[in-house]
């Protein structure tokens, strides 16, 4: 287990209900005693590890991430000289997240930016379809709600659930994504999933 493993691991633990909490911090506390199993199990869990075949899974949500962020990143901002030395004033201030730089692989991906960073307007007639759940840590459903009201033709479906994926298997949401992906229509609404 190193740094890498705790970092994923606590930036994991943001996605899971608040009620599941004390389960890892028992786990973070065996890690801490030298037990890291359990540390180990939920961080190969979120690699797409495959513990029957021994292998990776589909890592392509991981390569998705790196394009978007590399699409904003200027060309002065991509040498590896520019991310060491922004790696290294953020683990100053922070010794577990200051390593962890969403920016550092744009220093060798293949492709340049094609825009530079810009507000955006949308003056179009067809419809933008915002999904976000209620309780989302890290993209508070504010967020969406704002958005939203800022297009002059989006819609909001809001799911009843914690953490960042919404169309996840059996989302109540993953209908109205459908029927937007074949008609272009979609109205707010919020919904929650069938136990």
């Amino acid at each position: 287990m190193n740094g890498s493993d705790i970092r994923s691991f606590l930036v994991a633990v943001m996605y899971v209900p608040p009620e599941t909490w004390p389960v890892y911090v028992g786990e973070l506390a065996a890690a801490m005693g030298g037990d890291a199993t359990g540390i180990r199990a939920l961080v190969d869990g979120i690699d797409g590890y495959d513990p029957i075949n021994g292998h990776r899974g589909n890592l392509n949500h991981v390569f998705a991430n790196t394009a978007v962020v590399c699409m904003w990143v200027t060309p002065d901002q991509r040498s590896q000289s520019e991310m060491d030395k922004v790696v290294a004033e953020a683990t100053e201030k922070s010794s577990i997240f200051g390593p962890l730089d969403s920016y550092r692989p744009c220093a060798t991906w293949p492709t340049q930016a094609t825009v530079a960073p810009h507000p955006i307007h949308y003056s179009g007639d067809s419809q933008i379809l915002l999904l976000n759940n209620t309780i989302d840590p890290v993209t508070p459903l504010v967020n969406a709600q704002n958005a939203a009201r800022q297009l002059r033709n989006g819609a909001l479906i809001a799911r009843e659930a914690i953490g960042h994926g919404t169309l996840e298997e059996h989302s109540c949401a993953a209908p109205v994504f459908e029927r937007y992906l074949l008609t272009g229509q979609a109205s707010d609404m919020s919904c929650r999933d069938e136990s």
